[in-house]
């Protein structure tokens, strides 16, 4: 469990840092921690820094940087290390949109070479971002697919699921899309077929 550990990146929904500290000093402390060897952190405390566009405020104080900074210094810190796998908790909640697209770049140039998990209740953060889509509702996970076929999917028109008795299941469906086809001039396409329910 800790080499799984040791190749994943956390970056939680809010950020945990200290005022007094600097952005180097936050990315150092970090890298100790992660147990980055020591001849190699000065490397990766600078290659995080300078991956989420922060090397001029490398020796800032974090209590005079913005939230958007503030945030990429978060998303710098789960960066850390050989990470495989980085979990993002709401990356851009309550940033102003010319902020939000500079956390879209950096996840953006980041996922390279390493998978970006990332929690959001924005469906365009989740359209621009993402390569896979999972959609959750009282802790399920309801559907998961690209963007395009989510779409397809769920995204335009409406669903309608169908019950009928056994073995009259055609018939109720046959029933629907002539009358379908009659109030709106179009072919209705039916998604999914059970023994007696059907999905349009």
């Amino acid at each position: 469990m800790s080499l799984v550990h040791s190749r994943m990146g956390v970056c939680p929904q809010h950020d945990i840092l200290w005022g007094d500290l600097t952005v180097a000093d936050h990315l150092l402390f970090y890298a100790r921690l992660r147990g980055v060897p020591p001849t190699l952190e000065q490397q990766a405390v600078s290659y995080a820094i300078a991956s989420v566009s922060l090397t001029r405020f490398r020796d800032r104080q974090v209590k005079g940087l913005s939230g958007g900074e503030m945030r990429r210094v978060s998303i710098a810190i789960s960066l850390l290390g050989d990470n495989r796998v980085v979990f993002l908790d709401e990356p851009s909640t309550g940033l102003d949109p010319e902020v939000r697209r500079v956390i879209w770049d950096i996840v953006n140039r980041v996922k390279v070479n390493r998978t970006v998990v990332l929690t959001t209740h924005s469906m365009e953060e989740a359209d621009i971002l993402s390569d896979k889509i999972a959609i959750m509702t009282n802790g399920l996970l309801r559907c998961i697919g690209t963007s395009l076929h989510l779409k397809e999917l769920y995204g335009s028109g409406f669903r309608l699921n169908i019950t009928s008795k056994p073995g009259r299941l055609d018939e109720a469906c046959q029933s629907i899309e002539e009358k379908l086809m009659r109030r709106n001039g179009r072919p209705y396409r039916r998604i999914d077929k059970f023994t007696n329910a059907s999905v349009f």
